[in-house]
């Protein structure tokens, strides 16, 4: 079958209370047409009456989509309706005068309302296909060399005055001397559902888009008008995703610190022997201090343990402004006044032994020399010291 367009007049037009467009129109009409083909010959083509009102033929006119211009595949189609369709045609088609077609539709979009109601398309052309018969005759007085059988609507197209769609731009009269209102045109064979139509399109703004592992430049993008939502949708996901994305990598970037700290402690791992070294340096501060009288001192870390050492071993003494290195001075000092007082003593940490008092001995039933040798290490060392560090004591 042939594809083919006619072309006819709005009649009237008026808005409804939704604010679409509702139109009388002529969607065809019987008679000769004259079609100029895309090689530049020309045919006369009759379009009969018996086949224009032809039931099967006519009922393919109720309910077609009416479209802004013919479409560049040639037909509407199921893959191509949502970006060209602006309208219906309407369920009843009456035969009118010289045998012309008239139908009512209804316009809905926006910009194709304004184009009628503007003027600026006020005609109509039909696409259809149809047999294309040669047979040579005269149909009111008006010669054709081809007869138009079993005619199927495909859609309506609103066209400019003058023109009957895309391809229908050159039109002949009877003396090939000016434009004949009577000229139509063979639509374009269909090409691949795949090739796109001319349709509306919108421009969008994309800024760019950085993190530390990806980068999107800022770009302009052009799209159809009705894609517009879906692509908003899929660039606000968008968004959505560089922002996941920059709150992992930062994440990352601090298990990343935790993880090299715990290696680097890992690489720096205590050795069997500097662990020794710090349980007997805590021994021997645990034995400093119980030989003192100190109790609750486990808490404290050595630094600290050191300094209660040297406050207890001094009670005048405040060093809440001295530093490490003097308290450590101190500490000394008072180490090596426990070790002159206990002769022989293997380890600091031994002083715990030292601080309890021997068996059967009792210190409220001696006196004199008895009463002096009775006494612990550690009140002597209280004695002593009580009276060293203010210049007095005697020498050890």
């Amino acid at each position: 079958m042939a594809l083919r367009i006619d072309k006819t007049s709005i009649l009237s037009h008026r808005l409804d209370h939704n604010g679409y467009l509702r139109v009388d129109a002529y969607a065809t009409r019987a008679g000769v047409f004259v079609y100029q083909h895309a090689d530049g010959s020309v045919t006369r083509e009759l379009r009969h009456p018996d086949e224009v009102f032809k039931n099967d033929s006519i009922d393919t006119l109720v309910s077609r989509p009416v479209v802004d211009g013919h479409p560049r595949t040639g037909m509407v189609t199921a893959k191509n309706t949502k970006h060209l369709i602006v309208g219906w045609s309407g369920e009843r088609i009456d035969r009118a005068e010289e045998d012309h077609a008239k139908v009512s539709l209804l316009i809905t979009d926006e910009a194709a309302i304004s184009n009628v109601s503007d003027g600026k398309k006020v005609e109509l052309s039909c696409g259809y296909q149809a047999d294309i018969v040669a047979e040579d005759g005269e149909y009111n007085e008006e010669k054709y060399d081809h007869v138009q059988k079993n005619i199927v609507y495909n859609h309506i197209a609103l066209v400019e005055r003058g023109r009957a769609g895309r391809k229908a731009r050159v039109y002949l009269d009877s003396d090939e001397s000016g434009i004949s209102q009577d000229m139509d045109t063979e639509i374009e064979r269909a090409k691949p559902e795949s090739e796109s139509v001319t349709m509306k399109t919108v421009k969008l703004k994309r800024d760019g888009v950085q993190t530390k592992n990806f980068k999107m430049d800022a770009q302009n993008i052009e799209i159809e008008e009705s894609q517009e939502p879906v692509v908003a949708s899929v660039l606000t996901h968008l968004d959505s995703a560089v922002e996941t994305i920059q709150k992992l990598e930062k994440d990352f970037e601090n298990l990343q610190g935790k993880y090299d700290g715990l290696k680097e402690k890992a690489d720096q791992a205590i050795s069997p022997e500097r662990l020794d070294e710090l349980a007997r340096e805590r021994a021997d501060l645990c034995g400093v201090a119980a030989y003192l009288g100190m109790d609750k001192f486990d808490s404290l870390t050595n630094p600290d343990l050191k300094k209660a050492i040297v406050e207890k071993a001094n009670p005048e003494l405040k060093l809440d402004e001295k530093s490490a290195d003097y308290v450590e001075g101190r500490y000394e000092s008072v180490v090596e006044k426990i070790r002159q007082d206990n002769k022989g003593l293997e380890s600091l940490a031994t002083l715990k032994k030292v601080t309890q008092p021997e068996p059967g001995k009792d210190d409220k039933t001696t006196t004199g020399r008895e009463d002096e040798e009775a006494k612990s290490p550690r009140e002597k060392l209280n004695e002593d010291l009580s009276t060293m560090w203010q210049g007095g004591g005697q020498a050890a």
